[in-house]
């Protein structure tokens, strides 16, 4: 696992309704990048926040994909 706080720029795989359940069991901080500019447009991220949501160590993120938007959509941040 992770030894320092990590990011997470975008996901491979988006098929429309496809829900991803992100968990970070460590203490280190966990950063959803928004539109990360080094991911392709298919595998992009929308926070919905303008910006990346983060879990203070350990957390979940939940996100579904839109073949509309073409985007995972974070639907929820647990922390």
């Amino acid at each position: 696992g992770p030894t320092a706080a990590f990011s997470i720029t975008g996901i491979a795989g988006g098929v429309d309704g496809n829900v991803v359940i992100l968990y970070n069991a460590t203490n280190y901080n966990m950063t959803v990048a928004n539109e990360n500019i080094n991911s392709t447009a298919t595998n992009k991220i929308t926070t919905l926040t303008g910006s990346g949501v983060v879990t203070t160590g350990v957390g979940a993120i939940t996100l579904i994909y839109d073949s509309t938007a073409s985007r995972w959509i974070v639907t929820s941040v647990r922390q």
